[in-house]
């Protein structure tokens, strides 16, 4: 049985909150650092631990590259933003985040010295994601096939255009399968 799936609530610090609203944010006002790639998009990696259905949130890493430009990836991520997504602004081509294999290494063995386990990813949607009214708040069907299969939680910080912050939590991105996150 997959642990993450009978998690039933997570438990997150206010640092670790603030690290990723600071993220989201600071892309989303085009403040890039040099290795990062340049583009309002924000995406990190989430690692913790699981006991008696709770996951505890110890610890986020800012992704910097968006893999999705490589020529291995390009098309496919092309071919699923073309059926899954709400469309917006933005061309196909420069939609969407691909984790970084090099990035996602790194990851591992630092969440492997501090005794974590990968448990999920977040990105962020702000009021350009995408055009309608679907709620910015929620997966949308595109991050719901992207985690399919994951056994993983997916983070949505929606960023609203007063700068407000907020962060919940999906298995799988799957809207029926919310984790009820507190902050501490």
């Amino acid at each position: 049985m997959d642990m993450m799936k009978v998690a039933n609530v997570i438990f997150m610090d206010k640092m670790v909150e603030n690290e990723i609203y600071s993220h989201c944010i600071r892309k989303l006002n085009c403040h890039y650092m040099p290795e990062e790639t340049m583009e309002q998009q924000a995406f990190g990696l989430v690692g913790g631990r699981i006991d008696n259905n709770v996951l505890s949130v110890q610890m986020v890493i800012p992704l910097c590259e968006n893999f999705r430009y490589d020529q291995s990836m390009r098309d496919d991520m092309n071919e699923a933003i073309i059926n899954y997504s709400i469309p917006a602004e933005l061309a196909v081509e420069e939609r969407a985040w691909t984790a970084s294999p090099k990035e996602v290494q790194k990851a591992l063995a630092l969440f492997d010295k501090y005794d974590l386990s990968l448990i999920g990813s977040y990105h962020m949607h702000h009021e350009n994601s995408w055009n309608g009214i679907q709620s910015k708040e929620l997966p949308s069907k595109l991050d719901e096939y992207l985690a399919r299969d994951s056994e993983m939680v997916m983070f949505i910080v929606y960023i609203s255009d007063t700068g407000e912050a907020k962060v919940r939590a999906f298995y799988e991105g799957k809207l029926g399968e919310e984790i009820k996150i507190f902050f501490k």
